[in-house]
């Protein structure tokens, strides 16, 4: 008979310290992709550590600062997918009431 190889021959096997200090800092995707493991695997592997995941953070466009005092925070936070905080501050900061 003949073996079949694996898609993914790293399943279940231990971590590298390396690879480990590496959970968080870039994306599952990524993450998983390099060390030919399954994207499941490194997402369980990062919640099993209690790691978040880091996001960058998303800059404003001129769009989104035209929107501002168009409509109220809430709303307008909804409708950018961003939190009212966000809003809040970004308006003050511009100075628009």
């Amino acid at each position: 008979m003949r073996k079949v190889k694996s898609r993914f021959p790293r399943r279940d096997a231990l971590w590298k310290l390396a690879k480990l200090k590496q959970l968080g800092q870039q994306t599952d995707s990524i993450l998983a992709r390099r060390t030919r493991r399954t994207l499941k695997e490194a997402v369980a592997k990062r919640e099993s550590r209690r790691i978040r995941l880091s996001s960058p953070i998303r800059r404003w466009t001129a769009r989104e600062n035209r929107l501002l005092g168009t409509m109220t925070d809430a709303k307008l936070a909804r409708h950018l997918r961003r939190q009212n905080y966000q809003i809040s501050f970004q308006r003050l900061r511009l100075k628009i009431r």
